[in-house]
């Protein structure tokens, strides 16, 4: 899992360590990084999803659609 949340962007890595692993808000995270809590979101979704993508073994260039 290390690995996999290396080799996010470094933003995308620091909400999800934020949320999932310090169990802060959105809220809580947003004020903390000084970003808005729609960009927290994002940044979430998108991290989230970028380690599926890695665990589950798929290449770099192929992308789920929602």
């Amino acid at each position: 899992l290390q690995a996999a949340l290396d080799r996010l962007p470094p933003r995308a890595r620091e909400v999800i360590l934020l949320r999932r692993v310090e169990g802060l808000s959105r809220p809580e995270i947003a004020a903390r990084m000084g970003i808005t809590e729609g960009t927290v979101s994002q940044h979430l979704e998108h991290g989230l999803r970028a380690l599926v993508e890695i665990l589950g073994g798929d290449p770099p260039s192929v992308r789920r659609q929602p």
